[in-house]
């Protein structure tokens, strides 16, 4: 399976604006920089997702993910492959993940 996070923001960055020419382009600002991370898992072979939603990019967040991964596909050998982020390195995640009988590749 593949794992991987996103960073969602309520203002996202602004890099190219198309508008009028002569006209000012108005660019919509609620002063609100909330953030949600969205931890996922792709089953390849069966094209199942797993979400979940959290407050912070940490290891709580993705330690919570792996037990909902591996309360979804119980009994299954589960093989992840993620890249090196530091909540998927952090000494607790892969001690959770070892438990939980979840390899991380």
């Amino acid at each position: 399976m593949f794992t991987d996070a996103t960073i969602v923001t309520e203002t996202p960055p602004l890099r190219a604006c198309w508008g009028m020419v002569g006209h000012q382009v108005e660019v919509p600002i609620t002063g609100n920089r909330n953030k949600r991370v969205i931890f996922g898992t792709l089953n390849p072979k069966t094209g199942h997702i797993c979400l979940d939603v959290s407050l912070k990019w940490n290891q709580d967040g993705f330690q919570s993910h792996l037990r909902h991964i591996r309360s979804l596909w119980r009994g299954w050998r589960i093989v992840l492959f993620l890249d090196r982020g530091s909540p998927h390195r952090a000494k607790r995640s892969v001690r959770l993940a070892k438990e939980l009988g979840i390899q991380l590749r």
